[in-house]
């Protein structure tokens, strides 16, 4: 579930996992689990019934599948049985196994439930049909919803604030977010935002109705807010230059990736110099002493502009996942924090 929170019997056995584009729903495929027997309480551990559901997904119908597990008095498994119930149809039994225990403890398929060859390839595809719509579920939300569920997702938040001071706020729930600030920009004297809980992107569409000095777009997963007027040139110039790769390793701390990324862009640029821009590290949390800010995976930046690599290595930022691009106070160059 995309809580992190899985429900459980009074034993402790796990009875549902929920995949979902935000944490209240399970609409890519659910699955329950029951530990007793038909009208009895005599849970042991051992799963008696797996329900399986899986929506249409394109061209290929939903279903619900119900697999039933019989076991003998010392906890082995008997037999095995799955009815069927496409959406908008009736249930049909599509497989059925049986199984045989001699004396000295070896399991064997019972093939009086399979008298022929045939009958066990039914069963087999039938199984396999199960496992690949589930994992084709599962490759819908990576695959497409992935930035729309990030959009979707119900933030909690009730602020009255500059722009700039309204998305570090989003990023402190975790939101991704990088931003352009414009030529001019004050955190004191630039226009208030009223935030209320709501979807983000209700939350994004009215920051930029309040402040329509801005607009946002979702870049790599990432929202990204850039000024529709008074664009700093130098700020756009930065972000526009084109970088070497460059490799982010686990158990990279944020300020050894910030001094590399520096020294990635001064290499890029035509003299080798990087005195009009000032690079920092966020110092928080991520970066106190028993709270290393580490990446948590390998990340491969290959050549591109400095926006996107900036999109990339918020990825890093387990706390308040965010870039600024600012003018500096004199205005001759600009300040890069991440």
């Amino acid at each position: 579930m995309a809580s992190g929170k899985l429900p459980l019997s009074t034993s402790g056995c796990i009875t549902q996992i929920g995949l979902g584009v935000t944490s209240s729903d399970q609409n890519l495929l659910k699955l329950e689990f029951k530990y007793n027997a038909p009208g009895q309480t005599d849970n042991n551990g051992s799963m008696r019934e797996q329900k399986i559901t899986v929506p249409t997904v394109g061209g290929n119908a939903g279903f619900t599948a119900v697999q039933g597990y019989v076991c003998d008095s010392l906890n082995r498994i008997q037999s095995a049985t799955e009815n069927l119930t496409p959406v908008g149809g009736s249930s049909t039994q599509t497989w059925k196994q049986t199984f045989s225990i001699d004396r000295y403890g070896n399991r064997r398929f019972d093939y009086k439930w399979s008298r022929r060859r045939n009958h066990m390839k039914r069963a087999v595809h039938l199984a396999l049909k199960v496992t690949l719509l589930s994992l084709l579920s599962i490759a819908v939300l990576h695959a497409q919803p992935r930035e729309e569920s990030i959009l979707k997702r119900n933030i909690k938040i009730d602020i009255r604030a500059s722009t700039w001071t309204a998305v570090h706020h989003l990023a402190d729930k975790g939101i991704p977010i990088g931003i352009e600030t414009r030529e001019g920009w004050n955190v004191d004297t630039d226009p208030r935002v009223k935030l209320s809980s709501g979807r983000l992107e209700e939350i994004l569409a009215s920051i930029v109705k309040q402040d329509p000095s801005y607009k946002w777009e979702l870049v790599d997963g990432v929202i990204n807010f850039y000024p529709v007027a008074g664009r700093f040139e130098k700020s756009a110039s930065f972000l526009a230059t084109r970088l070497g790769a460059i490799t982010i390793y686990p158990f990279d701390d944020r300020a050894t990736i910030v001094e590399r990324f520096s020294n990635l862009f001064a290499n890029a640029t035509a003299d080798g110099t990087k005195a009009e821009i000032q690079f920092h590290s966020v110092i928080g949390r991520g970066n106190h002493l028993d709270l290393p800010d580490k990446c948590s995976k390998q990340i491969d930046i290959t050549a591109s502009d400095v926006r996107t690599a900036l999109n990339k290595m918020v990825q890093c930022q387990p706390f308040s996942p965010m870039w600024t691009v600012t003018p500096s106070k004199d205005r001759k160059g600009i300040v890069v924090v991440f």
